[in-house]
This record gives structure tokens, sequence and C-alpha cells, in this order.
């Protein structure tokens, strides 16, 4: 039986085979493979945020690695790296964001990136994103202090202005609270 050459075999990627048939016999002239279907593509590109990149120490800031597809199955992690400590933070197997929260007790700028790896070695790194950088300042001086202060002195004329009674002519007593308080600055009234 003769089996006629159609491009519908090409088409739907088939097996095609070309048969040569005489009498009983049947010969097999060529056999094409199909071509394998295009294989999708595997590649990941991966992006890194943070909710702030210049904080106060001891304040905390949340990185997020971000990748172009779900994890999952790719035999892959989506990681966060710090690239100053030259560690792995957080690596996540599935989804297309992993995320972890840093902070620095001082003053200090730390360096870094998301990256897609096989593995948690450098060799396995498969992408990486770009470096973001976060910046943790000095916390400012305590708030500062003021003292307002006035009408306290008396006349030196007056017969109490040594400061002997308790309810006039103070200026010592008030002179001493406001070098107490140690203000920032102080406002005369």
């Amino acid at each position: 039986m003769t089996k006629p050459f159609s491009p519908d075999y090409v088409s739907r990627r088939r097996p095609l085979a070309a048969y040569v048939a005489s009498g009983a016999l049947a010969f097999v002239v060529a056999v094409a493979a199909a071509a394998p279907p295009a294989a999708a593509s595997t590649s990941i590109t991966v992006t890194m945020t943070a909710s702030s990149t210049s904080v106060e120490a001891g304040q905390s800031v949340t990185l997020t690695a971000s990748a172009s597809r779900n994890m999952s199955g790719t035999g892959q992690y989506l990681e966060v790296y710090d690239q100053t400590g030259g560690r792995v933070l957080v690596a996540c197997g599935s989804g297309t964001t992993c995320t972890t929260t840093v902070t620095q007790p001082s003053a200090s700028t730390r360096t870094y990136r998301a990256q897609a790896a096989k593995s948690t070695t450098a060799s396995g790194v498969t992408a990486q994103s770009g470096a973001l950088t976060v910046t943790w300042t000095d916390r400012p001086a305590t708030d500062p202090v003021m003292v307002a202060a006035g009408d306290i002195a008396c006349d030196p004329a007056d017969p109490n202005f040594g400061g002997t009674s308790s309810s006039t002519c103070q200026m010592a007593a008030t002179a001493n609270l406001i070098k107490q308080i140690n203000p920032s600055y102080l406002l005369p009234i």
C-alpha cells in the first residue's frame, strides 16, 4: 500500500516517510523526523527594590527581589544577596518575589542585589539585578530643649536681693535651675 506525500505531515510536525511499493513489497525510501517544538524561554530577569534607600540607624528597610517568571519548576532560587557582607540573606524557590527586612544599628552603607541562582554559590548565579545601595545615617541628637524665663531679677536695693525670701528675688535659684536643665536655647521673657 502506498501512502502519498502530504504537506499536512510537515505542518503538524509529524514524522514524514516516503514509501515505494511494487507488488507485495514495500520499501521505506526516506524518513524525516519532525522538528522538536521550540523550547519555552527559560531566561529569567531579576530586579531589586527597597522601601527606602536612606534611613536613620536602627530603622528597618524592606528589600524585595522580583523575577520575570515564577521560580517554581525552574530549579533555581530567587535570592536577596548582600554584596557588602558577601552572603545570601533569603532564597525563595517559588513565586515571583522574595522579601526580607534589614537594619543596621549604626551609620553605615550596604549594597544589595537580586539574583536567580541554581545554588547559593556564586558559580550558580544565572541572572542578577543592578546594585542597590542603602544608607543608614546617624540619628540626630536629642530634641532641642528650650527654657523661657523672665522677670526674675530684683533691684539690688531690695532687702530680699540676696534670695533670702522664698517668694521674691529668686534670680539665683532660677539661674541654678536653668543651669541644671542645660537648655539648647534660653528665651528671655
